[in-house]
């Protein structure tokens, strides 16, 4: 223990020394913090940005006051406007308010925002208390300092939630109050589409291709999807197919090259002939007895598509059927439909009181397969 000059004990002098400098290196940092000039950096894009700015070489540094540094070439920047420190401007405008005698709350509230903006929380919270004792209810000042109106009275937002209370929009009310709010604006709010769940599209696999074609690239090579690379000796991914050795041809046509479908979509609809007739037994309701295929789409991967190079397109031969009618149907005379005896008709009706208002033109070609008679060429 070893007495001061002021006649106090020290427990440890170099224990004291080093608190003495950390206290003082505390003071110098804070008053670099507050000498910070407000200078402003306009670039050549019209930014500006504002810190202290010092030229390094060939770059301008900013040192901004969140903490963060910026560094911009010389060459990007068009202008560089040095100011003075925001703490002396802001003592500079206080003396300024002091002297003046008609001196107004907004304009010492808007002198508090220029302190808050810089961190200059002390000489902010000087600004507001001033601007409130000119004018107690000024909202801008009240609300800076964390103040809110209730029941025409200024309060802290904690003594308010300590009693309950909610804020909702602009309103303090009671717990119970908001949930009903709450409750109420539920109730209004419309409700959200239910989206349909499709499922992945069992005629493509869900991959939206009903025909693949192999990639012309890397068809010839020993491992498709890859070409052999004569530069580096080895093989290297196909840029054109990347690495699949195939490329779609053709989309599907029940999820159109979607990958997925609905459900419902995937129903089949049977059709039924007009009222007094039925299908045909021989052709099915085709009026075709005997189909042919088509010479020119024959061989395609897609009867009804021809190959032309990369992808396929509709034969303009058949289009797109694959198949041509050799012969008509003998039984119904090439219409597809047989009238039925009298009476008939009512027993269908019994049966299925709603009859499609089909006509025997257009029954057969379009709407129905070839899938009855005999054929001497390969149905689709």
């Amino acid at each position: 223990m070893r007495p001061s000059r002021s006649g106090l004990f020290l427990a440890n002098p170099e224990t004291f020394c080093g608190s003495a400098r950390l206290f003082v290196a505390a003071a110098l940092i804070l008053f670099a913090g507050l000498r910070l000039s407000a200078d402003i950096v306009i670039t050549t894009d019209g930014r500006k940005i504002e810190g202290d700015v010092k030229l390094e070489g060939t770059e301008y540094v900013i040192k901004t006051y969140f903490g963060a540094t910026i560094r911009i070439s010389k060459y990007e920047v068009k202008e560089v406007k040095y100011t003075a420190a925001p703490i002396t401007v802001f003592t500079k405008d206080w003396k300024a308010l002091g002297k003046k005698k008609d001196a107004t709350a907004d304009e010492y509230y808007e002198l508090g925002k220029y302190a808050t903006k810089y961190r200059l929380k002390k000489q902010a919270t000087q600004a507001y208390e001033k601007a409130i004792s000119i004018d107690k209810d000024h909202q801008g000042a009240r609300e800076a300092m964390g103040l809110t109106l209730y029941k025409g009275e200024w309060v802290s937002a904690s003594s308010l939630r300590s009693k309950g209370l909610m804020k909702v929009g602009d309103e303090w009310v009671s717990r119970e109050e908001a949930e009903a709010e709450k409750e109420k604006t539920a109730a209004e709010r419309p409700k959200p589409i239910v989206r349909r769940r499709d499922i992945p599209c069992p005629k493509c696999e869900g991959t939206g291709v009903m025909v693949w074609l192999p990639c012309l690239q890397c068809d010839q090579s020993k491992r498709p999807g890859y070409i052999f690379s004569m530069t580096t000796n080895r093989y290297e991914v196909c840029n054109r197919c990347w690495g699949k050795g195939k490329l779609p041809g053709l989309k599907c046509d029940l999820c159109n090259g979607t990958g997925r479908v609905d459900p419902e979509k995937l129903e089949k609809k049977v059709p039924k002939p007009p009222r007094g007739y039925e299908f045909c037994p021989v052709c099915n309701g085709t009026g075709v007895e005997e189909w042919v295929r088509c010479p020119q789409c024959g061989r395609s991967p897609a009867p009804g598509y021809v190959n032309v190079g990369d992808h396929l397109e509709i034969c303009p031969r058949c289009n797109g059927r694959g198949f041509f009618p050799a012969f008509p149907c003998q039984t119904c005379g090439g219409k597809g439909l047989i009238k039925l005896p009298e009476g008939a008709d009512a027993v269908a009706d019994a049966e299925d009181p709603v009859a499609p208002a089909n006509t025997a033109a257009g029954i057969g070609d379009d709407e129905r397969s070839p899938t009855g008679g005999s054929s001497s060429g390969t149905k689709p």
